[in-house]
């Protein structure tokens, strides 16, 4: 399966090593602290069954400050990885334009300025 079809905290093998998924772009190695970036399509192996979806409840108003909030947190989160995946100046470049294009049109998705 690709590292997309993984749910956060669902434990995977990577190249040999596993690891438990952190974020939708990041995974820790059992026994380190350290996020290691790992490609959308990087083909992995799940070694947990994929969690049972939680129960939502009915739909809520969100106050749009407090979504225009989150996405700037995610906006920070996001370039925190970007510094840190050990890519070089033009691949973390290339890196963050694409993910800067999806950020400003879930934005737009969102109506937030």
């Amino acid at each position: 399966m690709k590292f997309t079809g993984l749910q956060i905290g669902q434990r995977f093998r990577y190249q040999g090593k596993t690891y438990r998924k952190a974020t939708p772009l990041t995974a820790t190695a059992e026994g380190e602290e350290q996020k290691k970036l790992i490609p959308r399509s990087a083909l992995v192996e799940a070694l947990d069954a994929r969690p049972d979806p939680v129960p939502t409840s009915a739909a809520r108003d969100i106050p749009v400050a407090t979504l225009d909030r989150a996405m700037n947190e995610l906006a920070s989160d996001i370039n925190e990885i970007i510094a840190e995946s050990g890519l070089n100046a033009e691949q973390a470049s290339s890196l963050s334009r694409q993910l800067q294009a999806a950020f400003l049109k879930t934005r737009h998705h969102l109506n937030l300025p």
